[in-house]
């Protein structure tokens, strides 16, 4: 096959993808477990707030979405400056902390796969009982999580109580999405470790239809190279041209397809 013809079937094949409906990790429109996931931190007795940490965060399923998108809002606590910042009223170490909220964004496929499967052994972990001594206990912190109106928590002598594994489960999936995803290698555009003929979809979808943008990839890909020689590539621009285009869903599926030219790395070392 020469390269024109190649290319036109490439083109060919990635309009077909783009007139296919939508796959997501939900089962497109049908039915989902809940419609919305909500954290927040309550003051208790202490209060001692985490700095750095997920402060408040809100899942909630996109109105209209088919399939379905889930939006993700979320606020860490961090340091502030008194007389500049709004403190909130906590009792901490530092002088003043305040609430930056983060910029809200559409989950990953793979992410919502996470929030689900982490949800169900979570669920599977609350007691209908309080802690038999919960009123010598001084929690710092109460946890509340709620699913869809289905509300537990970590607090002691709460009857719907999470016990510390499950708070550990939870908080620990709010990292993660915290961080967001991140890629291995260039082309993963879904970053769900894998390159495959889903990330051609992720990326055409990105490019026309107003899909999540390719995920990011690792900082500690090239550990080794000095940054005045580190060249580094944005996930998705699978030529190395500087832009994300369809050339790069072309030249993704060339590859996967055709036997063509791997993805360009996502970092390389320039020097000699």
């Amino acid at each position: 096959m020469n390269g024109t013809v190649r290319n036109a079937s490439l083109l060919v094949l990635a309009a077909t993808l783009l007139s296919s409906p939508r796959a997501h990790a939900s089962g497109g429109c049908d039915p989902l477990p809940f419609g919305s996931f909500v954290y927040s931190q309550e003051p208790a007795f202490g209060f001692c707030p985490e700095l750095g940490a997920v402060y408040r965060a809100q899942i909630a399923l996109k109105d209209g979405a088919c399939p379905a998108e889930f939006i993700l809002e979320m606020s860490v606590l961090e340091e502030g400056t008194r007389g500049v910042d709004p403190c909130l009223d906590l009792h901490s170490v530092v002088d003043c902390v305040k609430e930056t909220v983060l910029p809200p964004r559409v989950l990953t496929d793979v992410e919502v796969s996470d929030l689900f499967s982490t949800s169900t052994a979570a669920w599977g972990l609350i007691r209908d009982e309080p802690d038999p001594n919960c009123e010598a206990i001084d929690p710092c912190v109460v946890q509340v999580f709620d699913w869809g109106g289905i509300r537990a928590s970590d607090g002691p002598c709460d009857t719907a109580r999470l016990p510390l594994e499950g708070v550990e489960i939870l908080t620990d999936l709010l990292e993660r999405l915290r961080r967001g995803p991140l890629a291995a290698e260039n082309g993963d555009t879904n970053g769900d470790g894998a390159r495959d003929l889903s990330d051609a979809v992720y990326l055409l979808d990105w490019l026309f239809r107003g899909g999540p943008r390719p995920v990011g990839t690792r900082s500690s890909l090239c550990p080794d190279c000095p940054p005045e020689h580190l060249v580094t590539v944005q996930n998705g621009d699978s030529n190395g041209d500087g832009a994300r285009d369809l050339s790069d869903a072309v030249y993704l599926l060339s590859w996967l397809f055709l036997a063509g030219s791997e993805p360009v790395p996502a970092c390389s070392c320039s020097r000699p």
